[in-house]
């Protein structure tokens, strides 16, 4: 999700298109890494009353919203639509809001939010059916799927006798979107010589690493975390 946002951005730089991030944040600890040259302002909140934290990051936002005055809010998940129509009307300030989900409604909590959202980008044509069954117009609905960079580089898959190598690159989710846990699962009952590496970090990362140690099969895998570069590391540092 990083990426496809950092390359958007990038697009709409190179567009002379400003643009700006907000974030809802409990606290500082996010990796910031992929942020370098991107402007953002973050609105932290730690109270454990559901209610004061969203009045607190509404405020922020309506806050935001007057000040940096944008021709267009872009909501990447359901609860930020709720904020950003909330936020708008405490403002003032008339701009519509789109919702730009990056994962399956069926798996979000509060997924109902998206209808708080005017307009709507799918990235799949599943998702665009998620958000008609909860109530959103087709009409208000676009389907772009995500920008993707072509390479022509091919990473050689083991020959015969050699030990099979599994690569993930992703998020840490132990179920829900990801569900990492079903890998493992399907993992220890390979039979053979085999490897997996993965690349990410994620809330879940050391309930997965747990559980990788319960099927016993944790000495079979490597845990790299999140990397900048993920694919230069797969192609210089991972055997085959």
């Amino acid at each position: 999700m990083e990426t496809v946002i950092r390359d958007v951005i990038t697009t709409f730089r190179q567009q002379h298109i400003q643009s700006e991030i907000f974030f809802f944040c409990r606290n500082d600890k996010m990796d910031k890494g992929w942020l370098e040259g991107i402007k953002y302002s973050c609105s932290f909140s730690n109270i454990r009353l559901g209610f004061l934290r969203r009045a607190k990051h509404i405020h922020a936002l309506s806050k935001w919203l007057h000040d940096y005055q944008p021709d267009v809010v872009i909501c990447i998940d359901v609860i930020s639509c709720l904020y950003a129509a909330k936020a708008r009307k405490k403002s003032g300030i008339d701009v519509p809001v789109f919702s730009w989900p990056h994962f399956s409604l069926d798996h979000k909590k509060h997924a109902e939010y998206i209808t708080c959202a005017d307009y709507h980008l799918a990235i799949s044509s599943g998702i665009k059916q998620q958000m008609i069954s909860r109530g959103v117009p087709e009409s208000t609905i676009n389907v772009i799927f995500n920008p993707v960079e072509a390479k022509n580089s091919v990473i050689p898959a083991p020959g015969e006798g050699e030990t099979a190598t599994f690569i993930y690159v992703g998020r840490m989710k132990f179920e829900g979107q990801k569900r990492v846990k079903d890998l493992l699962d399907g993992l220890s009952q390979v039979q053979g010589d085999w490897k997996l590496h993965v690349l990410g970090d994620g809330s879940d990362f050391e309930k997965c690493q747990a559980y990788g140690r319960g099927l016993n099969i944790d000495d079979r895998i490597v845990w790299y975390g999140w990397q900048q570069h993920p694919w230069k590391l797969v192609q210089q540092d991972i055997k085959k």
